[in-house]
């Protein structure tokens, strides 16, 4: 989604409303809501990945896989833009409560 500015001479400029630096993604206004929308996303894609391809599901292995493909999606950059809100906190806390919720010996902690 772009902005367009028309210039003096007739011109048009494109001005993006989100941009991604290093890999994170900050909007215009300076909030990094597309940054966590996409970190959860992501981290849940992988999650759900992780639950499919592997029928073990005992605690040690996969709690071992989260922290290894994971916790690193999460944890990436997250001092710059962590969740702020209670609505985005709780998003994380979701998604780390349906992993954990199908892990054997962890259903109890969900």
């Amino acid at each position: 989604e772009y902005f367009i500015y028309e210039t003096p001479t007739g011109g048009f400029l494109t001005h993006p409303t989100v941009v991604k630096d290093l890999g994170v993604l900050l909007s215009a206004d300076s909030w990094f809501k597309a940054q966590i929308k996409q970190v959860i996303k992501t981290a849940s894609m992988v999650a759900n990945w992780i639950l499919g391809a592997f029928r073990n599901r005992s605690k040690e292995l996969l709690l071992m896989r989260l922290k290894t493909f994971v916790q690193p999606i999460h944890e990436y950059c997250c001092i710059l833009w962590s969740p702020t809100t209670v609505g985005e906190i709780t998003q994380f806390e979701q998604m780390q409560r349906n992993f954990t919720r199908r892990i054997d010996k962890c259903k109890e902690l969900t």
